[in-house]
């Protein structure tokens, strides 16, 4: 709200130097502004902010999407070394248990040990299996955070 006061002069003749041709007044004002359109500027205040907040969250989720992406794709990575020395370790294994089979067959060393190499092999196969469960689930959540689970499917 604001107030005012004002004068001015004016004339009916244009005449600078003529006494009394000039009439002056004066008034007083009074400026108040009423915001009618209050609800529509809340209704877009709160517009905005959501929209900002819309996108801070959007730019929070894109971030822990690429996050969790990044993260799981070292971790297949990892996974698939992992597999990779398994694989050699296995071969590794076999040989030895065949070599192992031949001693066997010549009597020179206890059934025992057989089995005790037979079951370290078999844990070293587990242990495979299950690495490449880990690097499966991985890949799906890799995926997942990269939005390409969907492509599985078509």
């Amino acid at each position: 709200m604001k107030g005012f006061l004002d004068a001015n002069q004016f004339s009916n003749e244009f005449n600078l130097v003529k006494s009394n041709s000039w009439v002056g007044y004066s008034f007083t004002g009074l400026n108040v502004k009423v915001p009618l359109l209050l609800a529509e500027d809340r209704k877009n205040e709160v517009q905005q902010l959501q929209s900002e907040q819309y996108s801070k969250q959007l730019d929070g989720k894109s971030t822990q999407f690429y996050q969790e992406s990044l993260t799981a794709k070292l971790e297949l990575s990892r996974l698939k070394l992992q597999l990779t020395a398994q694989e050699d370790n296995i071969a590794l294994y076999k040989e030895t248990l065949e070599i192992l089979q031949n001693r066997f067959k010549e009597q020179q060393i206890a059934s025992s040990e057989l089995n005790r190499q037979e079951n370290e092999l078999q844990k070293l196969l587990s242990d495979y299996q299950n690495t490449k469960v880990q690097a499966w689930l991985f890949g799906l959540s890799y995926l997942n955070a990269a939005g390409l689970l969907g492509k599985l499917w078509n």
